[in-house]
C-alpha cells in the first residue's frame, strides 16, 4: 500500500518541490474520432497524442519563492519512498498562494509535461 506521504516530487537540482499537502499526477490521451457520418449511430475513436500534468498543493512555512517558478522548465522526479518511479521535463504554468484570516497559508503549483513521463529516474 502506498501512502500519500510517500509520494514526493523533486526538481532538477534534487531539491524537494513537494512533500505536499496533496498532489495529483495525471496522464491522458486524446481520443480522435474516426467514424464518419455514414458509419451508423455510434462514434468510433482511436488513441491520439499523450499528455501529463502534475498539480501540487502545500503549506507555506515562510518562503514564497515558488511564485518565481512560473514560466520555467524543470526535470521532475516522482518518488515513492526512496525510488524514483517516473521522471520527465515539465513547464511550470501556474503558481498560487492562498491565505485567509485565521487559517494557514497554502500554495499550489501546476506543471505541464513536455514530452514523455518516463519510468525511472531522469538521465
Amino acid at each position: 500500500m502506498i501512502l500519500g506521504k510517500d509520494i514526493q516530487i523533486f526538481g532538477s537540482s534534487g531539491a524537494l518541490i513537494a512533500a505536499s499537502k496533496s498532489c495529483v499526477i495525471r496522464k491522458s490521451n486524446k481520443a480522435i474520432e474516426v467514424s464518419s457520418s455514414t458509419s451508423g449511430d455510434y462514434e468510433d475513436y482511436e488513441p491520439g497524442r499523450h499528455s501529463w500534468t502534475v498539480d501540487i498543493s502545500y503549506l507555506i512555512a515562510s518562503d514564497v519563492s515558488t511564485l518565481d517558478m512560473e514560466g520555467n522548465v524543470y526535470t521532475l522526479n516522482i518518488k515513492v519512498g526512496n525510488s524514483t518511479v517516473k521522471s520527465g521535463q515539465a513547464l511550470c504554468v501556474q503558481c498560487d498562494i492562498q491565505a485567509s484570516t485565521g487559517n494557514l497559508a497554502t500554495g499550489s503549483v501546476k506543471f505541464q509535461g513536455k514530452g514523455p513521463l518516463m519510468s525511472g529516474p531522469s538521465s
